[in-house]
């Protein structure tokens, strides 16, 4: 059945039309047993594969550095700190006592 440019169709006959051009397609039994297999190793039924192991590592330097950083921070936070603290008490110092 060819379907005519000219004229309008029905939906009867579009799907008529629609039922003789598209036919399902059964996948071999070998492709099946395939996917089944790496439907089995994505599981992680499977061994540990070398990409696993590169996103493990790469994911615990990420953090190693992040809380290095976050460390860091910290530290220099608290000796700014202490820092301006000293300073206070060198110019209290300074000045002598505060006459009352």
């Amino acid at each position: 059945m060819a379907l005519r440019t000219g004229g309008s169709l029905n939906r009867d006959r579009l799907e008529a039309w629609l039922e003789e051009a598209l036919v399902p397609v059964e996948p071999t039994t070998g492709f099946v047993h395939r996917l089944r297999a790496r439907l089995v190793d994505y599981r992680g039924q499977g061994g540990l594969t070398p990409w696993m192991l590169v996103v493990i590592l790469g994911a615990m330097v990420v953090f190693l550095i992040a809380a290095l950083s976050a460390s860091a921070r910290v530290l220099l936070t608290l000796l700014g700190v202490l820092g301006v603290v000293q300073r206070q008490r060198q110019l209290r110092k300074k000045a002598g006592p505060s006459p009352v």
